[in-house]
């Protein structure tokens, strides 16, 4: 591949990017909490009770489980499953919009000037899941952990520059910290 034909993919590519993020943007004027986690750090397991205790106090009727949670919690992007657009309850009043991420820290985040939820995991405990699930679940590496570990997409060095740069954005931020370990040890105080 030429060096121009790579160069336009990236434009391409960005500016896909940068159309989807704005229309995310737009779409986010009703978001009530950004709910932000590295990979494997126990957002899937958090956002099932949110959606369980929103189903319960706001009376929707949902039979919520993994595949429905999305309809009272949803992704902030655009996937119709998943993302704002599988958000069903918009004319429920007083319900409020919580929105899940596992993207790194942006400006676009600051559009929402609203309480961020943190979910953090052990390292050590977040990186060995990770490598399960990259080399078992979903078979895109075929690499040892230590291997996996100096990996720059999926090891120490991803995780650290995510973490990085959420702590750069909640600076001056309303946030909660929920550590999987005290959800883990007290799920009803902590949640």
């Amino acid at each position: 591949m030429s060096a121009q034909t790579s160069a336009l993919k990236r434009v391409l590519r960005d500016t896909r990017r940068r159309l989807q993020e704005f229309e995310i943007a737009r779409r986010s004027h009703h978001v009530s909490v950004l709910f932000v986690s590295y990979p494997k750090a126990g957002r899937t397991w958090l956002r099932f009770l949110i959606a369980n205790y929103l189903n319960s106090a706001y009376a929707l009727g949902e039979a919520v489980s993994l595949e429905t949670m999305f309809r009272i919690v949803p992704n902030w992007d655009l996937d119709p499953v998943r993302g704002l657009s599988a958000f069903a309850h918009g004319s429920v009043s007083g319900l409020p919009l919580v929105v899940s991420t596992h993207r790194p820290w942006r400006r676009s985040f600051e559009v929402l000037d609203v309480p961020v939820l943190v979910k953090v995991r052990d390292p050590r405990d977040l990186l060995v899941s990770a490598y399960f699930h990259e080399t078992r679940h979903k078979r895109r590496l075929d690499a040892g952990i230590s291997e996996f570990l100096r990996d720059g997409e999926y090891g120490v060095t991803s995780f650290v520059r995510y973490m990085n740069t959420l702590s750069a954005g909640l600076a001056g931020r309303r946030h909660l910290i929920v550590p999987y370990e005290q959800l883990s040890a007290e799920p009803v105080t902590t949640a």
